[in-house]
């Protein structure tokens, strides 16, 4: 690990994300933790303010982690279309 290493974490708030957020911070690493308050993934507009703030592209991130996801219950042929669509968005 470089000295100052940088790892912005996408679904940082629980889970796997949260996790590796620990881990990364228990080794040294300054970790930047986005959440689904920070960025909605699901929606363009969200992701465009986040790629387009200056302060986020310029922060010399060494790694970045998508850990983000969503699932619907129930079975396939029973689900809205919209929230069909709307796990593939988020997760793929």
């Amino acid at each position: 690990m470089k000295k100052d290493s940088k790892v912005v974490i996408f679904g940082a708030n629980r889970g796997i994300g949260a996790a590796l957020s620990q881990v990364y911070k228990n080794q040294g690493w300054s970790v930047h933790a986005i959440n689904r308050d920070d960025c909605e993934l699901s929606e363009p507009d969200s992701v465009q303010k986040l790629t387009s703030d200056s302060k986020f592209l310029n922060a010399g991130f060494d790694l970045c982690i998508i850990s983000a996801g969503m699932g619907e219950a129930g079975y396939i042929d029973n689900l809205d279309a919209n929230a069909f669509r709307r796990s593939f968005e988020v997760n793929f």
